[in-house]
């Protein structure tokens, strides 16, 4: 199915760094952000020399040689669809895409986005009787949350500053929303494992600034929270750990009902104890 739906705010929340906002999605009730032929057309220009640039992050954006290219919308659904799911037969293409449409309409639909497709961007498919695959040689920036290797700090810098873009926001799709999950949490991953990597490195100032964004994009997942504390702990930053610890109480049991895990209590009660300890040697 596909549809679109504004996302509901939920209200600010101050960070005393500066300001997120909550959000819900409609269709998964689950925190965002804090702060997805009949006949043939001859292709017209070889894959491998065409410069072609897709971008999902955000909303969806192609481009050739710098050039912005615009398509239909159910053309883009299609080389969304490639771009996230891979090389795809025409049957599965077809019904992952109007899955609730009888077969033959489905496979209509689907030669109909061709024909658009290939008239509008003529080598952005691939050249294959076979399986329906983008051209080899195409950028797509999902690619770079897509491996199950490190992400390239480059990527990740670039990613944190857009505020971590979701795929696609504003579709539907089934398929869009499983990999928006798929790439928020890799997108997560990553912001923690640069954060933690840099505290054990020794710079906890340059993990901070990682965690904050971990945080920033989700506000809800405790494992940013805690690389936030570990950090501001490290740097001997008590006093933000302290308001850091009662925001995130606050939050946990506004937002959740819940209480902080043990792991994270653990850190919050270090605050307070390394806080209370400061103020008994201020006053002698």
């Amino acid at each position: 199915m596909s549809g679109h739906r504004q996302a509901r705010s939920r209200g600010p929340v101050s960070w005393g760094i500066r300001e997120v906002t909550l959000r819900t999605t409609p269709r998964t009730k689950r925190s965002a952000d804090v702060w997805i032929t009949t006949g043939t057309l001859p292709d017209a220009v070889p894959p491998h020399r065409a410069g072609w640039r897709l971008r999902l992050l955000g909303g969806f954006a192609l481009d050739r040689d710098g050039e912005p290219v615009a398509l239909p919308a159910t053309a883009q659904r299609l080389v969304a669809f490639l771009a996230v799911r891979g090389a795809s037969d025409r049957a599965r293409t077809a019904w992952s895409m109007w899955a609730s449409k009888p077969e033959d309409r489905a496979s209509a639909d689907l030669r109909t986005a061709l024909w658009r497709l290939r008239k509008a961007a003529p080598g952005l498919l691939a050249d294959s009787t076979g399986a329906l695959a983008l051209a080899a040689g195409v950028t797509v920036d999902t690619r770079s949350l897509g491996g199950r290797g490190p992400v390239d700090p480059a990527f990740l810098r670039r990613h944190a500053a857009d505020g971590c873009p979701d795929l696609l926001p504003g579709w539907y799709d089934d398929w869009v929303l499983m990999h928006r999950e798929l790439l928020r949490h890799r997108a997560l991953r990553a912001l923690e494992d640069a954060a933690g990597a840099a505290i054990r490195g020794g710079d906890p100032a340059a993990g901070l600034g990682w965690a904050l964004e971990a945080v920033a994009a989700d506000a809800l997942r405790e494992s940013g929270h805690r690389l936030v504390l570990t950090a501001m702990l490290a740097n001997g930053n008590v006093s933000d750990a302290l308001r850091h610890a009662d925001l995130v109480v606050r939050l946990l049991a506004e937002q959740l009902g819940v209480r902080p895990s043990p792991q994270l209590m653990a850190l919050i009660d270090e605050a307070r104890s390394r806080s209370a300890v400061a103020a008994g040697r201020a006053r002698g």
